[in-house]
């Protein structure tokens, strides 16, 4: 199982809004202790499979 796969599992076994800001805060804390050496791009392709928009989210904001 890849880092993205790992670290999307372990959030959705948390209690956790769904949205990006959550998300990644939840995701900061997890990081270091399930993918230490997980990439910025790593982390923020867990957050797109999550999240579900990828790029045209920001358009939304």
């Amino acid at each position: 199982m890849g880092v993205v796969e790992r670290l999307s599992r372990e959030l959705l076994n948390r209690d956790v809004a769904l949205d990006r800001e959550s998300l990644f805060s939840e995701l900061r804390s997890l990081v270091p202790h399930h993918a230490p050496l997980a990439k910025p791009a790593e982390i923020e392709a867990v957050l797109d499979g999550l999240v579900g928009l990828g790029p045209v989210e920001q358009f939304l904001a």
